[in-house]
């Protein structure tokens, strides 16, 4: 099954409160050196996550194309703000690294993807509980170092950083079950 995207199904209130984080994606780098508004801006951006899903599920406007964005746009604020974060020199840049931990590990399935988008067969995966945890221990950690305990976020970063691995793994490995799957093959 395809995921077919139709930016027209974003133009109702859950659409406007997912596209809000792509500006403020794009904001975060000029204020990320204020703590008080980076953590604002940070507290936005969650509540429009937070809202945008319960907004389309209770006006019936719930779509593929809403839940693709969702994840994107997630991803490109979390990116974009803890960049900011590292330059200004309120985390360390290794950071990033037990932060995207299971984005690292899936970048190396974007060829699979774009091929079979190519061929009009990209099957949507989604979140498994471990994911799920995984940008929990995320947002957990950029609330700790925004509020300055940076010995908790140190611990949700590793936390997220471990989870993560193990969440970019189990998508892939799903991503490759799915190959077997087609080619009427079972995985060892």
């Amino acid at each position: 099954m395809a995921i077919i995207l139709h930016p027209r199904e974003l133009l109702n209130v859950a659409g406007a409160l997912t596209m809000a984080r792509l500006p403020l994606a794009v904001a975060y780098p000029f204020i990320a050196h204020d703590e008080t508004l980076a953590l604002a801006v940070y507290l936005i951006a969650i509540l429009t996550d937070a809202l945008d899903g319960t907004v389309a599920r209770w006006t019936g406007t719930a779509s593929e194309t809403g839940a693709f964005m969702d994840g994107w746009l997630d991803k490109i604020f979390h990116v974009n703000a803890a960049w900011a974060l590292a330059l200004v020199g309120t985390i360390p840049g290794w950071w990033l690294l037990l932060w995207f931990s299971r984005e690292i590990i899936l970048a190396t399935t974007v060829p699979w993807y774009i091929h079979h988008y190519v061929q009009g067969e990209t099957p949507p995966v989604h979140a498994g509980w471990v994911g799920k945890v995984t940008t929990t221990l995320l947002g957990a950690a950029f609330l700790t170092t925004l509020l300055g305990l940076a010995t908790i976020a140190l611990w949700l970063s590793v936390g997220c950083g471990v989870l993560g691995v193990v969440s970019g793994l189990s998508y892939w490995r799903r991503i490759r079950w799915g190959q077997w799957v087609e080619a009427g093959k079972r995985p060892r």
